[in-house]
């Protein structure tokens, strides 16, 4: 009895793993297109804690826990030409704080060193590339 049940409860917690992790393929392909568009909250929040995802060979993501409960927090490390392409968030406010380096934004041309931070609105488009080696702090509200 306690084996079929166990085995029952494996099954289903590998079925519900299998499905986040395909969820995080397609957002990631997305997230690579030339014109990656929406990114939503739900796309977000599929990343796993504290681990560190390959969005492609120039950045890498890693999902903090969220701050005042209900932000979303992230770190990002983009070697030089490391692109996160043409997209916006339809349901979140991003700040992203340069921790290190220096971003352009190719929608506004306004660049970005130590310490600015990048302020974009619900639905604001935005095109961020590493003009150099740089690290990000990125909290969604």
């Amino acid at each position: 009895m306690f084996k079929k049940l166990f085995s029952k409860d494996l099954k289903g917690e590998l079925n519900k793993l299998n499905s986040s992790y395909n969820g995080l393929i397609q957002v990631l392909d997305r997230m690579n297109q030339e014109n990656s568009g929406m990114q939503s909250r739900e796309d977000l929040e599929m990343f796993p804690f504290l681990v560190w995802v390959y969005l492609n060979e120039l950045i890498k993501i890693r999902r903090k826990g969220n701050r005042f409960v209900t932000y979303l927090s992230f770190e990002s490390l983009l070697l030089k030409g490391g692109k996160f392409s043409k997209h916006f968030h339809p349901d979140l406010i991003e700040s992203s704080e340069v921790k290190k380096g220096k971003v352009i934004d190719h929608i506004t041309s306004i660049i970005y060193t130590e310490n600015d931070i990048m302020h974009f609105h619900y639905g604001q488009i935005h095109d961020i590339e590493a003009l150099e080696d740089s690290e990000l702090n990125v909290i969604f509200k």
